[in-house]
């Protein structure tokens, strides 16, 4: 009897080292993504949106001085709006005064790749104080509309034709403003880096992206890691946000946050895939490379002890210190994690609809590799007043809570973006 009971447990181990051994190689090809896709947009609100530190404007010529070289050039309206690639705002300036009293909207900051519309224009003008926007509709004497053309206006209407100043004609000039005046904008985004209490086994389940006093948040969701790496359910739970103000006198600018702005605008879409026996349990933020990038850190899991192998990063003298961001080397031992491909080109946002009219049908069309920068929305729909795309803030997570491997960042549009190769 105890010959048989141990031939038939050694064929029950060897059968099931060939059942594991076979679903890891079939594993092994199937993809770690997952999706939600019970998602309802009735329930609430799933995106936030940046502040307009970008949006279309128009200017009139005659208050327009072009920058060359450093130095502010008035023109006098000798050229034409296309010249106007960087320019100023001298509106408030006496002499080129009396020509801008009819726009009640001009460009705090800096104007930027101008371009004519229309000889006569009529503008639907809406009220800071309400609203982010400057213009509800806007018309040209040709009937081309921008906007929509529904409701009153709140702040009036603004009609403005082109006339003759001395020897040239003045224009309206439609442009992109970039207001770098304006620091109280939803524009700024944490680099600090958000990690799991690891001195607890605790690892990230799940990460979601959140708004505070202006600054757009990784939150991660953390739970402690069990035998074959079962998440302890109790243990679950959404990570404080380390909340500041970009005014504290110990935060500094581009080391614990980013400022978007006209150069600072540019996101790169790519996938962290860290090794089987690796989970995540770090995330952060950087900017390099005039790039936005998303950054993770691992752990090794030790299966047969179930915990994670974290030593001391003071007393390395016994062992590598097993976890570091995007690294492949520490101390010359080798942290196994899939490479991310490099950048091969910039996914262009040529659809530019606002995602909320399209929430039904946003599929992804982004793939590993790729960047985007941020843009203003449709000038036909939209009047180019808000900044796209939105920022998805449904947490990420499966329903069964599991250590993540994968993360990344991916574009969704309703329709398929242009690729600059």
């Amino acid at each position: 009897m105890t010959w048989e009971s141990q031939n038939a447990s050694n064929e029950f181990v060897e059968r099931s080292s060939r059942a594991v051994s076979a679903v890891k190689k079939a594993l092994s090809k199937a993809s770690r993504e997952f999706w939600n896709c019970n998602s309802d947009p009735q329930e609430g609100v799933t995106f936030e949106k940046f502040g307009p530190f970008i949006y279309k404007s128009f200017e009139p010529e005659a208050g327009l001085s072009t920058r060359v070289d450093g130095h502010y050039s008035w023109t006098r309206c000798n050229g034409d709006c296309s010249e106007y690639t960087e320019a100023s705002n001298m509106c408030e300036m006496g002499v080129v005064k009396p020509y801008c009293v009819d726009f009640i909207h001009i460009c705090p900051g800096t104007v930027r790749n101008c371009e004519s519309f229309d000889s006569h224009i009529t503008m639907c003008n809406t009220e800071n104080a309400t609203s982010k926007r400057r213009y509800q509709y806007v018309e040209g004497g040709n009937g081309k509309l921008l906007g929509e053309k529904t409701g009153l206006c709140n702040a009036g209407i603004t009609s403005f034709s082109e006339h003759l100043r001395d020897f040239w004609y003045c224009q309206v000039c439609l442009c992109t403003c970039e207001n770098d005046i304006d620091l109280n904008m939803d524009i700024y985004i944490n680099l600090k880096e958000v990690v799991s209490d690891v001195y607890r086994n605790k690892v990230i389940i799940g990460v979601r992206l959140i708004k505070i006093d202006n600054i757009f948040h990784l939150q991660i969701q953390q739970a402690a890691i069990l035998q074959s790496g079962i998440v302890d359910l109790k243990t679950k739970s959404w990570a404080k946000v380390n909340r500041y103000n970009i005014t504290d006198s110990n935060v500094k600018a581009d080391v614990d946050y980013l400022r978007l702005s006209w150069d600072k605008r540019s996101v790169e879409l790519n996938d962290i895939d860290f090794d089987d026996d690796m989970v995540i349990t770090g995330v952060k933020f950087t900017y390099s490379g005039g790039l936005l990038k998303l950054e993770a850190r691992g752990h090794e899991f030790t299966r047969r002890a179930f915990h994670l192998r974290v030593t001391d990063p003071y007393r390395t003298c016994l062992g590598v210190f097993l976890a570091h961001w995007n690294k492949l080397t520490i101390g010359g031992f080798i942290i196994m994690y899939k490479k991310a491909p490099k950048q091969v080109c910039e996914l262009q946002l040529y659809y530019v609809d606002l995602s909320s009219d399209h929430h039904l049908n946003n599929p992804i069309h982004s793939y590993p590799g790729q960047h985007l920068t941020l843009t203003t929305s449709s000038l036909k729909n939209d009047v180019g007043q808000t900044i796209v795309p939105f920022v998805d803030i449904e947490p990420v997570g499966t329903r069964q809570p599991t250590p993540l491997s994968r993360i990344g960042l991916f574009h969704k549009s309703y329709k398929k973006a242009l690729l600059d190769i």
